[in-house]
């Protein structure tokens, strides 16, 4: 099963987001394969790293160019009934941007 392209977030400061989007498991499984893409050339990184109830894990990934699929099909980490999963965007540039991401879900 594959939780498929969560909804764009809009990233409009410098800093750090996190949580702006999240899904609640029903079941237990593995969360793995982070794809991200951004929509602007940004001269500096997006940093995206997959959180689970808060605590960031080890899959994450940079993007900094536009379009450009950035990956993390390395890692991954097991979820049960009832982890929140979302992602924390760390970034240190003024461009405005959309992330895009999705992960896979298999159980």
């Amino acid at each position: 099963s594959d939780l498929g392209a969560y909804p764009n977030l809009a990233l409009y400061s410098v800093g750090y987001l996190s949580g702006a989007t999240s899904t609640v498991m029903s079941r237990a499984g593995t969360i793995r394969n982070l794809n991200v893409r951004i929509s602007a050339t940004t001269g500096g990184n997006y940093v995206v790293t997959v959180t689970k109830n808060g605590a960031a894990q080890s899959i994450t990934t940079t993007a900094n160019t536009i379009n450009t699929l950035s990956s993390d099909v390395v890692n991954s980490f097991s979820v049960i009934a009832g982890d929140q999963v979302s992602i924390q965007i760390v970034t240190g540039v003024l461009v405005q941007a959309v992330v895009v991401w999705s992960v896979d879900f298999t159980y």
